[in-house]
Order: C-alpha cells, then structure tokens, then sequence
C-alpha cells in the first residue's frame, strides 16, 4: 500500500510540478506583451513556436477583456487539449 500511495503522489507532484512551469511560461508571456514585443519577438526569446505564442497570446488578451486571470488561460489551454 505504501507504494500505491507513493505513485500516487509522485504522480500528484510531477502534475503540479508542470502546471508552475506552465503557470511561469504564461506570466513571463504576459509581461512581454504589456511591454510591447511581438509574439514573433517572444517565441524567438523563449526558443517556442510563434504559432503557440500567438495561441496564448490570444488567451491573455481574452483574459485581460473578461477580467479574468491566469487559471482562465490553463484551463482554455487544457479544454485544447483534449480536443
């Protein structure tokens, strides 16, 4: 049982792990943009895909007119996900 518990948590930590990597990712993004740079300035700073960057880009400004914060965006990004 003790192991089942320790996968499960393992499991648990390596998700949570990667949603603060995602979390930083989006607010580096954010920050950026509020400056000015392009999605093209930016993908080419973070070594990313100008196509993702200008999918986020397009979440952050959607947030930002809904009054929204970040976990609007995650949870967009994972409903594209499953799509």
């Amino acid at each position: 049982m003790c192991e089942a518990l320790r996968e499960l948590f393992a499991e648990e930590l390596k998700e949570s792990k990667e949603e603060g990597e995602v979390t930083k990712i989006i607010e580096l993004i954010w920050k950026k943009l509020r400056k000015g740079q392009k999605a093209e300035e930016i993908a080419e700073a973070l070594e990313e895909e100008t196509d993702t960057i200008e999918q986020i880009a397009d979440l952050i400004q959607e947030a930002e007119e809904n009054g929204e914060d970040i976990s609007y965006i995650i949870r967009k990004l994972n409903k594209e996900r499953e799509l």
